[in-house]
C-alpha cells in the first residue's frame, strides 16, 4: 500500500475517533441539559408550592390580625368601663366602711348587735362581694397593648 492510503486510513481512523468523542461529549451534554431541566422544573414546583402556601398563610394572618384588632377595641372599651366601675366601687367601699364604723359605735352604745340593725348584714355581704370583684378584675385594668 502506498503512503497515501495509509495517510487516508489514518485520517479516517482519527476522524471516527474524533466523531465518537464528540458524540460522547454531545450525549453527556444532552444528559446534563436533561438533568438541569428536571432540576429547574423541580425548583419551580417547590417555589410555586411554597409561594401558594405563603400567600394562603398571609391571608390567614391578615384576617387574624383584623379580628385581633377588633377584639382589642372591644376589650379596651370594656377595660375603660371596668376601671370606672372599680373606681366607683372603691369609693362606695370607703363610704360603707365609714358607715360600718358609725353603726358599730352606735350599736355598742345601745348594747345591741350591729347585725340587728336594718340592712347591716346584707351590706356586709356586699362589702365582701366588692373585695371579690376587686381581686378578680383589677389585674385586667393593668393590661396595656404597648
Amino acid at each position: 500500500m502506498s503512503k497515501e492510503v495509509y495517510k487516508k486510513m489514518a485520517e479516517i481512523s482519527n476522524r471516527k475517533s474524533v466523531e465518537l468523542k464528540s458524540e460522547v461529549v454531545e450525549l453527556a451534554l444532552v444528559d446534563d441539559l436533561g438533568k438541569a431541566l428536571t432540576n429547574a422544573k423541580s425548583i419551580i414546583d417547590e417555589i410555586n408550592s411554597d409561594g401558594g402556601m405563603a400567600e394562603k398563610s398571609l391571608k390567614e394572618v391578615n384576617a387574624l390580625e383584623k379580628e385581633l384588632d377588633k377584639s382589642k377595641k372591644i376589650f379596651f372599651k370594656h377595660q375603660k368601663n371596668l376601671e370606672k366601675g372599680i373606681n366607683k366601687a372603691d369609693k362606695a367601699e370607703d363610704k360603707i366602711s365609714g358607715l360600718f364604723d358609725k353603726v358599730d359605735s352606735a350599736a355598742k352604745a345601745l348594747g345591741i348587735s350591729p347585725k340587728d340593725i336594718g340592712a347591716y348584714s346584707e351590706l356586709l355581704n356586699v362589702s365582701k362581694e366588692f373585695q371579690k370583684v376587686f381581686s378578680k378584675y383589677t389585674s385586667l385594668t393593668m393590661y396595656s397593648d404597648k
